[in-house]
């Protein structure tokens, strides 16, 4: 999934987002979620298989041996661009499905994105500034045409947005960050969905708006526009290192940013009210330079236009996702899987 320079929630699909939760565990499914006919056969050329268990695992970055889930589980190593590769295991239980992510990685990056002020010159970007680490998983929460072929490709347009083709088309998108979500405990989580198709990506100040839609307890990009943020702290306070903006302690920048001293500095996210859908913890093993990344979501959820993991396993759970991986050692790298993968249920 591509770098994206300014997304903003669907003002409809953010009300749905905000008048529904994660749910309980299980959850009541949404009244008008959709669940594809159940698949005979994996429709792509690599399944993850997500086995049964009795007792759930710590989600803690440890997965310790002895955990039911990561015993019992087959591992499946993703090639993901022309080097890396991803180890991944599942299990699920009555109420929730686990992943397990593991990768090599010469080096822990957990900088935290800000704004900043550069006297007379206005706003150094936060996307200019130290990265983090970061696994996203792409599931197809609606049939997605081409999505079983290619992935989440099939929603990344010239390298400058990210919208699935067709109205009515979303794919949910689990996005682990080493700095945001090691703080939060849980990832970052946000619907695809398309845009208006007669908007041209090559006319200057193109900036899609209707595309992403985030989820309670997710964290969207504090952006007036490609150049400035939208909010600033009160009282000039700084954020921290790793900076998430709490709402009700900020004020709208000015828009003439000279009016400002320089080295005045602004969250580069604001966090949605309420708690995240996804756990997740992850450890970086500074030896064997590895990441260790635990997830862990309801099976089924009250939010429409997430992935449900509602059919029986004896029925055909078998469900498509797309995997991308940032590696911010030195800058920007982002590499993603050029073909999808199926997550199949084993009966109990």
């Amino acid at each position: 999934m591509k770098n994206i320079k300014l997304i903003i929630s669907v003002a409809l699909l953010s009300c749905i987002f905000f008048a529904v939760g994660c749910g309980g565990s299980p959850a009541p499914m949404a009244k008008y979620s959709f669940v594809p006919a159940p698949y005979e056969t994996s429709p792509t050329n690599q399944t993850l298989t997500a086995e049964y268990i009795e007792f759930a695992p710590a989600i803690d970055g440890a997965a310790l041996e002895v955990e039911e889930a990561w015993t019992n589980g087959a591992p499946l190593t993703m090639k993901i661009g022309e080097i890396n590769e991803v180890t991944f295991k599942a299990a699920y239980d009555d109420n929730n499905v686990y992943v397990l992510a593991q990768w090599k990685d010469e080096s822990m990056d957990i900088g935290g994105k800000q704004w900043e002020t550069r006297e007379a010159t206005g706003w150094k970007s936060g996307t200019s500034l130290p990265k983090q680490d970061m696994l996203s998983l792409g599931f197809m929460a609606t049939k997605v045409t081409d999505f079983e072929k290619t992935g989440c490709q099939v929603a990344c347009h010239d390298n400058t947005y990210m919208s699935t083709n067709t109205p009515g088309e979303f794919i949910d998108v689990w996005t682990w960050m080493s700095a945001e979500s090691g703080i939060l405990g849980y990832a970052n989580n946000y619907t695809v969905g398309s845009i208006n198709k007669n908007i041209d990506p090559k006319i200057d100040g193109f900036e899609p708006t209707a595309s992403y839609v985030y989820s309670a307890g997710s964290l969207y990009i504090n952006k007036r526009n490609v150049r400035s943020p939208q909010y600033i702290l009160k009282n000039g306070i700084s954020p921290t290192l790793f900076p998430i903006g709490d709402i009700e302690q900020m004020i709208l920048s000015p828009e003439d940013p000279t009016k400002l001293p320089a080295g005045v500095k602004a969250p580069y996210y604001i966090k949605n009210p309420g708690i995240g859908c996804i756990d997740t913890q992850a450890r970086y093993d500074e030896t064997n330079k590895t990441w260790t990344l635990e997830m862990k979501r309801a099976l089924v959820t009250d939010i429409p236009t997430q992935i449900q993991f509602a059919h029986k396993p004896e029925d055909g759970g078998i469900y498509v996702f797309g995997v991308s991986l940032f590696d911010n050692s030195s800058g920007v790298s982002h590499v993603y899987t050029t073909e999808a993968v199926s997550l199949e249920f084993s009966g109990k």
